[in-house]
């Protein structure tokens, strides 16, 4: 769900479709193609933190620890936001806030909120997602 306030420009839609897409489909190649050179990603309230395409993909790739995550749009402080849903037995359950941010067409910034689950609520958010379902696009009028 992205407010009028928050709802990213027309360029961007494609972009974040596409993150969601390699995200969830765990494909570091198509990730990789939507990075930004200098993309810096982070992980509070742990120490984690890098930059560079081939640092972020690496971890991405080195680890199954996203796999079966699903993505759902939302937004926070004035940007782009997922909610991301990890496995739980037959549910999907809140693991972190994702915010992104784009420059020029590629993704710059990603922040993994590991500390928030407790306030999907307030991002409008569900509390869990049945396993099998699948969510509107990025983009998408809800």
């Amino acid at each position: 769900m992205f407010e009028p306030t928050n709802r990213p420009q027309r360029w961007t839609v494609g972009v974040l479709a596409d993150f969601v897409s390699a995200f969830e489909r765990h494909d570091v190649a198509k990730l990789a193609a939507l990075l930004h050179a200098d993309v810096i990603s982070a992980m509070p309230p742990v120490a984690f933190w890098m930059s560079g395409i081939t640092d972020v993909t690496r971890a991405f790739a080195e680890t199954d620890g996203c796999v079966g995550h699903r993505l759902v749009p939302t937004g926070a402080n004035g940007g782009p936001a997922f909610g991301q849903y990890a496995p739980d037995g037959g549910v999907l359950r809140p693991f972190a806030l994702l915010l992104v941010e784009l420059v020029d067409g590629r993704i710059s910034r990603m922040t993994t909120c590991l500390d928030l689950t407790d306030r999907f609520a307030a991002f409008g958010l569900p509390a869990s997602l049945p396993a099998d379902r699948r969510w509107p696009a990025v983009g998408a009028s809800t």
